[in-house]
């Protein structure tokens, strides 16, 4: 990810991308992504996982020819950059 974007992420979209990056060409489930950035919270939106990723792939879009954030229906976020 270059500088520029980096620069433009919010602190919960930083989040996200490191943790599918770190998880690179694994599943990663909204809960996991969820407990990332809500570890203390009771009630969990996965509404907001689907908002922030959109915003998330907006941003990357930018940078890169594809998304290289892949939906697995059912079950997740895989991150693939090749």
């Amino acid at each position: 990810m270059r500088q520029s974007t980096a620069n433009k992420l919010t602190a919960f979209e930083y989040t996200i991308i490191e943790t599918l990056i770190r998880n690179a060409g694994k599943v990663v489930s909204k809960d996991t992504l969820m407990l990332q950035l809500y570890p203390d919270a009771e009630l969990r939106e996965s509404h907001t996982i689907d908002v922030l990723m959109g915003r998330l792939r907006k941003k990357l879009q930018v940078e890169h020819d594809k998304d290289v954030i892949t939906t697995i229906r059912g079950q997740g976020y895989r991150f693939d950059a090749s």
